[in-house]
């Protein structure tokens, strides 16, 4: 088994490595482009190395809570004294919190909203492929609809339903935050009420998605002489059906490793939506920046950080997949 793991995580590691130098170029030849200097000279292999190396570097400080560095300048009976952002300060003043909880906000939101939409997702797919029926009916007409919507309509959908007829959600999650911090009622519950418009749009635009999978699946599968032999034998349905999941998962759980990424932009676009200060938010911020400043460090490091993510997914799931498909040799 841990054979067998080791040889794709080995793979996705390669390509995690390819993506960082391909990001890396594609910055620095957008730092050249801004500043005037040639593209070609920007990313040959030693200057390419050093770039990767400074983001690289940046990307480590940003962690470190460092006070910000001074430099005296004394020209007569003048002296200047002009202030040096730290890495860390520049990731706070921009973004609005530290990379830390930044990441942790994003990692709540998706980890939330892939554990919602998977255990709905499933179900609904198991029920409609398995039984057909209202259920089948209501996703045949969902599953094409959601799917050819982006993310960020949904969003204002729920925005306008939840915050601006019922009031019943926050529009602005720093803002929320905010209010009760001052207020001295900050609790697990008031960040989780702050991120539910967020969560409730990544898992509202994407159960149909993912039921439409798995009853896919489960109608293909359904076919098969097991099951008939089962459903001959007179077995209950949900025994029937718990079977089903356990053949379908696998291949649901490679959609889901593959879907990742879509889940990830359409975390960006939520977030800055609904002013979460997590890493799609850093990401615009950090698009901003190299636009204005020519310097592309903190658009590095929320890629990185979205490729890192996307690498442990594609591992986490990779190594269910071995677990759990049954064609899969225990002893190999």
């Amino acid at each position: 088994m841990a054979r067998n793991i080791v040889g794709p995580i080995l793979k996705e590691f390669i390509v995690f490595v390819t993506v960082v130098v391909l990001l890396s170029a594609f910055i620095a030849s957008a730092e050249a482009k801004l500043t005037g200097v040639s593209v070609e000279s920007a990313v040959q292999p030693g200057k390419l190395f050093n770039k990767t190396e400074q983001y690289l570097r940046f990307s480590a400080d940003v962690f470190k809570n460092e006070n910000e560095k001074t430099i005296t300048i004394t020209r007569g009976n003048s002296t200047f004294t002009y202030y040096v952002p730290t890495p860390h300060g520049i990731y706070t003043s921009s973004v609005g919190t530290t990379p830390g909880k930044s990441i942790l906000l994003t990692l709540a939101i998706m980890t939330l909203s892939l554990l919602l939409i998977l255990v709905f997702g499933a179900l609904w797919g198991l029920r409609a492929g398995y039984r057909g029926g209202l259920p089948d009916r209501i996703l045949s007409v969902l599953g094409p609809g959601f799917s050819a919507i982006p993310g960020w309509f949904w969003a204002v959908v729920l925005l306008w339903v939840l915050w601006w007829k019922l009031s019943v959600l926050p529009l602005s999650y720093l803002d929320y935050v905010h209010r009760a911090s001052v207020e001295g009622r900050v609790t697990i519950f008031t960040y989780l009420k702050g991120l539910s418009l967020p969560i409730l749009t990544l898992t509202l635009v994407n159960i149909p998605v993912y039921a439409m999978t798995v009853r896919n699946l489960v109608v293909r599968e359904k076919s098969e002489d097991y099951v008939v032999t089962d459903i001959m034998r007179g077995l209950p349905d949900r025994k029937i059906e718990r079977k089903l999941l356990r053949v379908v998962l696998p291949s649901f759980l490679t959609f889901t490793s593959y879907s990742f990424l879509n889940l990830l932009m359409n975390d960006m676009a939520v977030e800055v939506l609904f002013n979460v200060p997590g890493i799609g938010r850093a990401f615009l911020i950090g698009v901003w920046i190299l636009l204005y400043t020519r310097r592309g460090d903190l658009l590095f490091f929320a890629s990185l950080v979205m490729s890192v993510m996307y690498f442990l997914n594609t591992s986490i799931f990779e190594a269910l997949y071995l677990r759990l498909d049954p064609r899969v040799r225990r002893d190999a």
